[in-house]
Parts: C-alpha cells; sequence; structure tokens
C-alpha cells in the first residue's frame, strides 16, 4: 500500500510539473511569434496577425494537454488597449501593459481537469480543486503597435 501511495504522488506530481512546463512554454512561445512578421498581413492588420499567430503557438504547444484532458487550454494575447485574441475564455492579466506591449497568457485548471484520474481522499490532498497552472510571457514590439488603441 506504501508503495501504491508513493508510486500516486511521484505521479501526480509529474503530471503538474509537466503540464506546468508546457503552459511556460506555450507563453513564451507565442510571445516569440509575437515578435515574426506574418506574410501576406497588410500595416493595417499586421497586430492582428501577429496576434493571432502567438494564439495559434500557445494553443499548439499546449495541445496535448487538451487532448490528455479533453478539457481547454484558455489563452489570451493583449496589448495596452486590450485584448487582440484569445481562445478556451482567455483572459489579460489584468497588469498596465506600456503602448508597445503584448502578452501572453495561458492557464489551465489543472484541479478541475486533472491528467490522471484523482483518488478519493489522496488526490484530493495533492491536487486541489482550485488548482489553476498559469504562465504570462510579456513582449516589446517597438513601433509595431504605434496608433493602436
Amino acid at each position: 500500500m506504501v508503495f501504491f501511495v508513493v508510486l500516486y504522488g511521484v505521479l501526480t506530481y509529474g503530471f503538474v510539473f509537466a503540464a506546468q512546463h508546457a503552459v511556460n512554454l506555450a507563453a513564451q512561445d507565442g510571445a516569440r511569434r509575437m515578435l515574426q512578421w506574418q506574410e501576406g498581413a497588410s500595416s493595417l492588420d499586421a497586430l492582428d496577425a501577429r496576434a493571432q499567430a502567438a494564439r495559434d503557438a500557445a494553443l499548439d504547444l499546449s495541445a496535448w494537454i487538451a487532448t490528455l484532458s479533453a478539457a481547454p487550454v484558455a489563452v489570451a494575447v493583449c496589448g495596452s488597449g486590450g485584448l487582440l485574441q484569445a481562445s478556451g475564455g482567455g483572459a489579460c492579466s489584468g497588469h498596465a501593459l506600456e503602448q508597445d506591449q503584448a502578452e501572453v497568457t495561458v492557464s489551465y485548471a489543472y484541479g478541475a481537469h486533472p491528467l490522471i484520474p484523482v483518488l478519493p481522499l489522496l488526490g484530493q490532498a495533492l491536487v486541489p480543486d482550485s488548482l489553476v497552472l498559469r504562465a504570462r510571457a510579456l513582449v516589446r514590439l517597438g513601433g509595431a503597435m504605434d496608433g493602436v488603441q
């Protein structure tokens, strides 16, 4: 019995750690994608194209979580004027951004949708229902957001 409890604890910690790492990587890669010029985008909709590419990159890197848990990963791409792109109920962090900054936030409600089954007493002690894995990445775009409100 002790072996099973230890094994379950190690597996639970491993999945939480892997999911948090994936959420961090998704936010960082989304922010990096925001820096890249998007082909075929005019200067008027370049920011929207960059925001969509950032959202798509974050969703691609966190797709395994959504597949394994059958629950969405929330992604939001925000500028100083507010939300630019969102998926899965993603929302801006609420932190003030400068005019030329953008942020990518990624979150996953692990407690509500764990990646491995939760055991009645032990699982609740290791992974509370309120556990939400979050990551936020900022990027400075220079003059790319001038005139955007």
